[in-house]
Formats: C-alpha cells, structure tokens, sequence
C-alpha cells in the first residue's frame, strides 16, 4: 500500500527516531557551512577590497554580474591553502572559456592538480569534488589551440577523477587535425 508525501510527513513528524537523526543531520550541515564560511572570510575581504561583495565563492559561479576584476585574485588564490571546498569554488568561478589561453591559469590548475588527490583516495567527504571541478575546467578549455596542454594532463595523472571525458574530449580534437 502506498501513501501520499503528506501522510509520510506527518508519520515522519511523530517518529521521535527519525526526529533525532534528522536534528542531527541538520547540526552536521550548520556546523560545516559555519566551519566553511569562516575558512573562507580572508579570501571574501580580498574580494570585497576589489568591489565584489559576495556571501561566499559559490555566488561568483552562477553570478549574472560581471567579475572579471576579480580573475586575476581568483588566479593567485588557487596558489594559497585553502579548503578544498572553497578551492573547488573558485576553480569553478574561473571555469570560463574566454580564459583558455591564460598562462597563469593554467599554470595554476596544473600546479593544483599535481596536489590534488582524486575523491576515492580521500576519506572526508567535504573534501571531495576539486578534482572534479578541475577537469571541468579542463574540459571546457579543451580547444586545438590547447591539445598539448590537454594530452599532458591526460599522459601525467591518468587517476584524477574523470579522465575518461579528458581522453574522450583529447581524441575528439586529434581527429579534427
């Protein structure tokens, strides 16, 4: 027999064990974004010294607003320690196709993923998802002008987490030679 999702709300509101799980879950969740927000307050300040105000990274990736003042800060901040998650942001905020030819970013990618462990060699899970977010990167600078680039990568860390769209996306370009 099924039931309707209001029936299951309301047999999960009087479920004292599911209620203590879920408060639990929630605490998790509000004990992580609080531990993230204050790892990242050094880099938002630098941000916000530059005339971006933003509440966190993320908000630079899908950001109608222009910030590209802010790339060359994004850049030389993928050379600090940050958390991986805050990495993974701004990784992602960079993740433009009009910067495939910037040195200094590839430099800095190519730089990150030689430190860079792949997800399934981590344990933490927070710490997961940067590798991923390099690749896309990757991915979408994949162009002619940059198939070496592209075919080192593929060639140096054949463990990094998706590279079978790398090689997939390196062989595409290799036929259109």
């Amino acid at each position: 027999m099924s039931i309707t999702a209001e029936e299951l709300d309301r047999k999960l509101a009087l479920d004292e064990d599911y209620q203590n799980r879920r408060k639990k879950l929630d605490e998790k969740f509000d004990n992580i974004e609080k531990f993230l927000s204050h790892k990242e307050q050094g880099l938002l300040l630098k941000l916000a010294d530059i005339g971006i105000y933003i509440n966190s990274i993320y908000d630079l990736v899908n950001s109608p607003n222009n910030y590209s003042v802010a790339i060359p800060l994004l850049i030389r901040e993928l050379r600090e320690d940050h958390h991986p998650r805050i990495m993974e942001g701004i990784v992602r905020s960079l993740t433009i196709r009009t910067l495939n030819k910037n040195e200094d970013l590839w430099s800095a990618i190519y730089d990150l993923l030689k430190k860079t462990k792949p997800n399934k060699q981590m344990e933490d899970p927070l710490e997961r998802g940067l590798q991923g977010a390099i690749v896309a990167l990757i991915y979408t600078f994949s162009i002619k002008a940059n198939i070496d680039r592209l075919e080192k990568i593929v060639n140096d860390y054949p463990e990094i987490d998706d590279i079978d769209a790398l090689e997939e996306k390196l062989e595409k370009l290799k036929k259109r030679m």
